[in-house]
């Protein structure tokens, strides 16, 4: 499968290496929550969150929202 080229904001988005871990794990994985990122990257979740952010800006990973049937931060 042919892949787009890289531009000049993507490429700024992936310049640190924490951000490519989070990238790499998802894409390794599947979908996965923050929880499940943070296990894999050892992070904070706050700091996931924001590498998550920086990511779905970019175009490079998608959000979605399970449903849950207990109350707290999905």
């Amino acid at each position: 499968m042919p892949s787009r080229p890289i531009d000049a904001r993507t490429h700024r988005v992936l310049f640190g290496a924490s951000r490519v871990a989070v990238l790499e794990a998802i894409r390794a994985d599947g979908p996965l929550d923050v929880q499940a990122i943070v296990t894999k990257v050892a992070l904070h979740p706050n700091t996931v969150r924001s590498h998550l952010d920086k990511l779905i800006e970019a175009g490079l990973v998608v959000s979605s929202v399970s449903a849950r049937a207990t109350p707290g931060r999905p």
